[in-house]
């Protein structure tokens, strides 16, 4: 477990609830960009970098792609975020399309390519549907299996798909790092979490595709990419940032923004032998 994630997830979860209450317009985007710089500054251990306007305005399955730096590998997720709203038809919002296809195909087909572990990121009141047993209080920041979320959009005729039925896919954010579940959350990420609230079987168009490995570990990469070592060790932006960044673009297509989040210990020591410190 991350303690110090775990109280930055709850921070967070409690300011977007308020905000969600005094603005309920706010937009998704907003949501995310504040969530994202919120905990780049709290922590050393995290950089955060969005790409330029011209790239972030194409057509994406993803808005962030989040690198989980661990003991021994690194973890990566490929997220998107959506605002869920109490008694509304979510069906066209997950559901959206343009010319080139489903927004959910391509986000759940661009993480199969590069393994990311697809995830949504769900902003919006639990209602105390969420799996996670434990959590009584109001919970505004979720997270879900885009499979699973996939199978309710299209494993059966167009039907209304209510808030309920999505947030009752979810745990809180704040589970991602302090769940029991998760103890060694340093060595291995997130997956055994995952693999006990999740269905992750890799469904959509990328089933009909050419495939990655299927043996390889959803998620996991045995190694951090240099472009990954690069990002992280620069710190702020300099007058690399933007060339490296499309080089990032070019490698991992996909996503509107990156996170890179370097993992600690339960005592709250770095993990100095991931960069061989």
């Amino acid at each position: 477990m991350d303690i110090q994630l775990g109280s930055i997830s709850r921070e967070a979860n409690d300011y977007v609830a308020g905000w969600i209450r005094r603005q309920p317009t706010v937009k998704e985007e907003s949501i995310t960009d504040w969530l994202l710089d919120f905990f780049h500054q709290k922590t050393p251990n995290i950089r955060y970098y969005e790409f330029n306007r011209f790239e972030e305005a194409r057509f994406s399955g993803a808005d962030w792609d989040w690198w989980f730096l661990l003991r021994n590998r690194c973890y990566k997720i490929r997220v998107q975020a959506k605002k869920i709203r109490r008694g509304k038809d979510h069906f066209l919002e997950l559901a959206r399309s343009n010319q080139t296809g489903y927004q959910i195909d391509l986000l759940i087909e661009s993480s199969s390519r590069y393994n990311f572990y697809p995830l949504y990121v769900l902003y919006g009141n639990t209602e105390g549907v969420e799996r996670c047993p434990k959590h009584s209080k109001c919970t505004v920041l979720s997270i879900c299996s885009a499979q699973e979320v996939y199978k309710l959009l299209f494993g059966t005729k167009r039907h209304r798909v209510d808030s309920r039925d999505v947030l009752s896919l979810s745990i809180p954010l704040e589970c991602l790092f302090t769940c029991p579940l998760v103890c060694n959350f340093s060595i291995n990420g997130p997956e055994i979490l995952f693999q006990h609230y999740f269905n992750s079987s890799r469904e959509g168009k990328e089933k009909n595709s050419k495939r990655i490995d299927t043996d390889a570990r959803q998620g996991y990469d045995v190694s951090v990419p240099n472009i990954i070592r690069l990002l992280y060790q620069m710190g702020e932006i300099n007058d690399n940032t933007e060339r490296i960044l499309r080089e990032y673009q070019s490698m991992f297509s996909g996503s509107k923004r990156v996170s890179i989040v370097r993992i600690q210990d339960d005592e709250n020591e770095k993990i100095e032998s991931f960069f061989g410190l």
